[in-house]
């Protein structure tokens, strides 16, 4: 018993080395991710939408462009994570 024990304390501790190590790349490499982000700008369709309101706006132009936008899509009918991650979206939407 205490070797399996010891055998699963290993894996756990690989496991949140690994983790740790993923999260300390992905911050190291964020503003690289920025820039690349920003110079894809001009990628972005420039179409022709309409508001709820039933104004004519252009994609690009009238509502991304010089802004940092969060694009959200989800499924009408989902019951789990969807709500958890819509109320955390409100959260980021009230802190920006």
């Amino acid at each position: 018993m205490n070797t399996r024990r010891n055998l699963l304390a290993g894996i756990g501790a690989l496991g949140a080395t690994a983790l740790g190590w993923a999260a300390w790349r992905g911050v190291s490499e964020a503003p690289q991710l920025v820039r690349s982000a920003a110079a894809a700008g001009e990628r972005f369709p420039n179409a022709r939408l309409y508001t709820h309101e039933g104004k004519a706006v252009s994609f690009y132009d009238d509502l991304i462009r010089d802004k940092v936008v969060a694009i959200n899509m989800m499924y009408a009918s989902c019951a789990g994570i969807c709500p958890t991650a819509t109320a955390n979206l409100r959260l980021v939407q009230k802190l920006l």
